[in-house]
């Protein structure tokens, strides 16, 4: 066991607990859980977030728990996620960017025998921010008022997972997810003092967390075909995985509060100042739902060389409640198409570093849970991104027993600039780390 990577992790994860900080600054963030977070590391999202046909012996893939059974290296990774987002609609545009860390994770082979993984991470599962701040004409045109909407919400997810193999062509495993986080929403309508009319507000707040289940299944099979060539005929190795996961509807449980009254504005929205109170009650128990989802996919490839993926997923989020209230959500639904390549993985790294860079390409479609003005608010995304071996052994010609940088990147166009919504394009930019080790290894004594 190498003390020198444990130590390292041990600080990523506690730095990761106490840096906290919202990824998304979205206007459809304000809606459901907000802006749900890739549940993949940086190499997956080089290629559209596809994980359900995907088998490594040096990498966790959260997506997909059955994948653990492949470990054959311990590995330690982590991530951090930059955003630059341009916001924009007929009437104005405005550019965000932010920063956050992006995951941490530990992987295992407990049992090369029997091949048996297991996992520990920690994850980003959705942010909210949004600030939505507009004078409008109410009452005939007669006044004007300023609505303001505000609101802060971070939900994490630590998971556990175990996979194991069976029959040497089934794999199956699951993931212990813990789910938690907090909100604060507010909505409020300013008027004019000398209106005779009352400034009404709500201020809800609420912290929830529970265990949530999800599972997976792979089937994998790998076969040779002869190449013929001039002074060339040796064997290719290919394989293919079928792979699928997904979770029942969950509940996670907490206590929300809700303030409701008139205000008196002091020029400040976020100084609201109560003077009436209408309906107030603190730390009501409740939970909101996670829906039912389930995902699907597959991965073709020759062993060492390349591999494609192609992943669907669909979650019914038009069954989300929010400690009993209907929320009008539509369900949603993905598909991603992936494609990696590395020229030569047995080349030497110093004399033919090129070929041993791990090339990613990848594209996603999304019909996200957004439901605003009856129009469901679509996402597209085309991504690539590349894996530098940074650090080899001395002896090993594997890539997988190496420290690997992986750099990636997605350009995300969601919405729309019409029918009185928002477009949004978006930049994401991950920066990852991949730490292998062999673990439990019997030494020689000379």
């Amino acid at each position: 066991m190498n003390l020198k990577y444990l130590n390292l992790f041990i600080l990523l994860v506690i730095a990761h607990c106490t840096y906290s900080q919202n990824i998304s600054q979205s206007p459809y963030s304000r809606f459901g859980l907000g802006e749900l977070q890739s549940q993949c590391f940086a190499a997956q999202n080089a290629m559209g977030q596809v994980g359900q046909g995907l088998r490594t012996s040096a990498g966790v893939n959260p997506l997909n728990p059955a994948s653990y059974s492949a470990f054959m290296y311990t590995s330690y990774e982590g991530g951090l996620l930059v955003n630059s987002t341009t916001q924009s609609n007929s009437v104005f545009s405005q550019k965000v960017n932010n920063a956050s860390m992006a995951y941490m994770s530990l992987g295992v082979p407990i049992s090369l025998k029997h091949k048996i993984g297991a996992v520990a991470g920690l994850m980003p599962y959705s942010t909210g921010s949004y600030v939505l701040d507009d004078t409008v004409q109410k009452l005939n045109n007669t006044i004007s008022v300023r609505d303001y909407v505000n609101g802060q919400g971070n939900f994490n997810r630590a998971f556990m997972g175990v996979g194991k193999d069976f029959f040497n062509k089934i794999s199956l495993g699951v993931n212990f997810n813990y789910i938690w986080g907090s909100y604060r929403n507010t909505v409020a309508s300013f008027y004019p003092q000398d209106s005779g009319y009352f400034s009404p507000a709500i201020i809800n707040s609420g912290s929830v967390g529970s265990i949530m289940i999800d599972g997976g299944l792979q089937f994998h099979h790998t076969f040779r075909i002869r190449h013929i060539k001039e002074k060339d005929t040796t064997y290719k190795r290919y394989y293919f995985v079928l792979g699928t996961s997904g979770n029942l509807p969950s509940k996670l449980y907490g206590t929300q509060s809700y303030l409701y009254g008139n205000t008196v504005f002091t020029g400040d929205p976020k100084q609201i100042g109560f003077w009436d109170t209408i309906a107030y009650h603190t730390d009501q128990k409740g939970y909101i739902t996670i829906p039912m989802q389930y995902k699907m996919g597959l991965c073709f490839g020759r062993a060492d060389k390349w591999s494609l993926y192609i992943d669907y997923e669909q979650s019914q989020w038009k069954n989300f409640e929010n400690f009993g209230r209907k929320e009008p959500l539509a369900d949603r639904t993905k598909m991603a198409i992936g494609y990696s390549w590395m020229p030569d993985r047995m080349a030497n790294l110093k004399k033919q570093y090129l070929k041993r860079i791990e090339y990613r390409l990848g594209v996603r479609k999304e019909k996200l849970y957004y439901l605003v003005n009856n129009k469901q608010i679509e996402e597209l995304a085309f991504s690539g991104g590349v894996s530098l071996p940074v650090l080899i052994p001395k002896g090993s010609a594997r890539p997988e027993e190496s420290a690997r940088l992986h750099l990636s990147f997605d350009y995300t166009q969601r919405g729309t600039a019409s029918d009185r919504l928002v477009l949004e394009n978006i930049w994401h930019i991950y920066f990852g780390v991949t730490f292998t080790d062999k673990w439990f290894t019997q030494r020689k004594i000379y």
